[in-house]
């Protein structure tokens, strides 16, 4: 047997370079033709905004630790310096990538109806109309800044798009310098549709194209495209703060004004002005600077690809009732009877389970007491509006409230603000760590005495995710349920989670394969575990599933010498989880609600459509289906298989109906 020292840094995969790995499968998603055209732009929007997110927390942390002499070694033995140069150079190849496929798309697009162009492609006549446009709509919202010594340099906002103008008076021989907000969000969209057809133009050509409207009696001598990301690490020490949402509120106003971590320019920017915007902005010109040959932040695609096009998306998806919530009968009744029910969303619909959980424990006189934690909700979520009627039809209404769900901080102040008004007792999660478990506990007063009726879930009480992440959820009353058992006995594990970056984690399934112990892992993105090298991981497999929906469920199996044990929870195998977060994991032990899991496990470890096989040097491939395969991915089968069960309920509902009527007949 081979000896490995389970320390050595050799064994293990960066963080970081992983995540990005994860974003090129989600590329690699725009660019294969088996996609519909309009997911493939809704991929490339995926990556530039999942790109934008990773600069503002990984890369502004990695800057700080650089800055504050940080020189610990990760587990993989890279420096926070390191990390930052092979992170860049992974999202420049990224970035290449993307703009390699855009005017593919654009091509596409056009031949389908739907048109991207410039200014200076449309007629005299449709420019006409556009330049109304911009005089009515948005000339009133431009507020341009001069940039001279008189005037510092104006504060930039993250994630804003800019443009740097150079003007010049005639009777002068020196031009100046302003920066005008492009004014997009807030109703305002990035592409302005031009005329009844569907062709559109960017705001920030329109605006350029008038600048005369701007600098009247000036001379333009330029105009540059420029956009900067700020850090969004700006946490405090929670244990000294006198009052958490008041510390909160200050984190927020730091990030506004947090540094700047990036800066992406047009490729044809002026290098003087380039160099003036660097220095101007504290950041390094060689590495912090990012030439974009086409357009920046792409992320606004999305609009593009919300356009109403079916026949360019995928087939729409109706999620179907859970079989045993297709009565109207009480829903307690029903998971009393039932002992515990399994929830696979978005395969099976959030509004007729969570959602008529918390509708009937509001309206029924039997319940008590409604307590949940809330990590991430809409901001116009029905959740809080059924919250909200519980608490005015007399329950007891407990709500905890993750104020540092990161960036959605400000939505969840103002939901827990509402809560408080409503005459629900709302707190604040625990100190030192952050609440993201996902529980709902409905205290009933049953035939014989307070039972508790539980929702645990594996993804956030969201109505919107619902519809495109891929959870768990159980309702339970029971304190222990059922035991299952099979006849299998050889060691046997299973996972199914977001991310594997704990290194203990990684080291306890080194070992368990080292003892012979096959471990099945499907791992959506980051995954330090290297898997299949001989005599330490080959045993392991490990897959990463990148389809229509987000991976976002939590499964956690051991054969246990046939005493099977399953468990889905809110945690992922990351330190952060198991260290600062407050986390659930439940037993899911009905044989029937097993069979459902070890089904999802079936199902993805055999995709060969959507499915990525991680190899023992951190690279990636796609697997391909065989000549006996159907080439569906395991979202589609997923979903074939929830309206399936979904028909056979009903099936048994009229067989039932049919076989009472006939027994009240005789």
């Amino acid at each position: 047997m081979l000896i490995f020292d389970l320390d050595s840094p050799s064994l293990y995969l960066n963080r970081e370079l992983t995540w990005l790995d994860f974003n090129r499968r989600v590329l690699h998603e725009a660019e294969d033709p088996r996609t519909p055209l309009l997911e493939r732009v809704k991929f490339v929007a995926i990556v530039s905004a999942n790109l934008d997110e990773f600069f503002m927390k990984r890369i502004g942390g990695l800057k700080q630790q650089d800055a504050a002499g940080f020189r610990n070694l990760t587990v993989d033995g890279r420096t926070p310096r390191q990390q930052i140069v092979e992170c860049n150079a992974l999202v420049r190849d990224l970035e290449a990538g993307k703009e390699r496929l855009l005017p593919d798309l654009l091509k596409l697009l056009v031949a389908a109806g739907i048109t991207l162009t410039g200014v200076d492609d449309l007629s005299t006549t449709e420019n006409d109309a556009l330049r109304e446009y911009y005089r009515r709509n948005i000339f009133p919202l431009l507020t341009p800044q001069s940039v001279d010594p008189a005037h510092p340099f104006p504060f930039i906002s993250n994630l804003s798009l800019n443009l740097l103008v150079t003007v010049q008076h005639p009777q002068s021989a020196d031009g100046s310098l302003a920066r005008v907000k492009i004014p997009t969000g807030a109703g305002i969209p990035r592409f302005i549709k031009v005329g009844n057809r569907d062709c559109f133009v960017r705001l920030e050509e329109i605006i350029c194209r008038n600048l005369d409207l701007l600098f009247p009696n000036m001379e333009v001598i330029s105009c540059e495209l420029f956009r900067v990301t700020r850090n969004a690490n700006t946490e405090r020490e929670e244990e000294q703060a006198d009052d958490l949402l008041a510390m909160i509120e200050s984190e927020l106003r730091d990030r506004k004004f947090a540094p700047v971590v990036r800066i992406e320019v047009k490729q044809a920017m002026d290098p003087v002005r380039r160099g003036r915007l660097a220095a101007e902005l504290e950041l390094d010109e060689t590495t912090d600077v990012f030439e974009v040959p086409g357009m920046i932040a792409m992320r606004d695609l999305f609009e593009i690809a919300r356009l109403d096009y079916p026949q360019l998306k995928d087939p729409s998806h109706h999620p179907v009732d859970h079989p045993l919530l297709q009565t109207p009968r009480n829903i307690f009744h029903i998971i009393r009877d039932a002992g515990a029910l399994l929830l696979q969303h978005p395969y099976e619909s959030f509004t007729t389970s969570v959602e008529r959980f918390l509708q009937e424990a509001g309206a029924d006189p039997k319940v008590r007491a409604i307590k949940m934690t809330l990590y991430r909700t809409a901001r116009e979520s029905r959740i809080m509006d059924l919250l909200i009627e519980a608490a005015d039809n007399g329950k007891q209404v407990a709500v905890v409230v993750e104020l540092k769900a990161r960036f959605d901080e400000a939505t969840n102040i103002r939901l827990a603000e509402r809560l408080e008004a409503a005459g629900i007792h709302v707190t604040y999660g625990v100190v030192g760590l952050k609440t993201h478990c996902k529980v709902i506990m409905v205290v009933r007063q049953d035939f014989n005495g307070l039972r508790r009726y539980l929702h645990l879930g594996t993804g956030n009480y969201h109505p919107d995710t619902a519809r495109i992440y891929s959870d768990l959820g159980l309702f339970t009353c029971d304190d222990t349920l059922g035991e299952g058992a099979t006849e299998q006995e050889a060691g046997l594990i299973r996972f199914k989670m977001n991310a594997l970056e704990d290194a203990d984690i990684v080291r306890a399934l080194y070992r368990a394969s080292q003892a012979g112990v096959q471990v099945e892992l499907i791992v959506r993105d980051t995954c330090r575990l290297r898997p299949g090298v001989a005599g330490l991981s080959d045993h392991i497999r490990v897959i990463s599933i990148v389809g229509r929906f987000l991976e976002h469920a939590r499964i956690y199996y051991f054969r246990n010498g046939g005493a099977e044990e399953y468990f889905i929870g809110s945690a992922d195998a990351m330190q952060r989880n198991l260290e600062s977060q407050v986390e659930v994991l439940v037993p899911v032990e009905g044989p029937a609600l097993q069979r459902e899991l070890r089904r999802i496990f079936d199902t993805q470890l055999a995709d060969r459509r959507n499915a990525w096989e991680l190899r023992p040097d951190g690279s990636s491939v796609q697997l391909a289906p065989d000549v006996s395969g159907n080439g569906l991915g395991s979202h589609e089968q997923l979903i074939a298989l929830a309206k399936e069960r979904n028909r056979e309920a009903t099936r048994l509902k009229r067989r039932t109906t049919q076989g009472f009527t006939r027994r009240n007949n005789w």
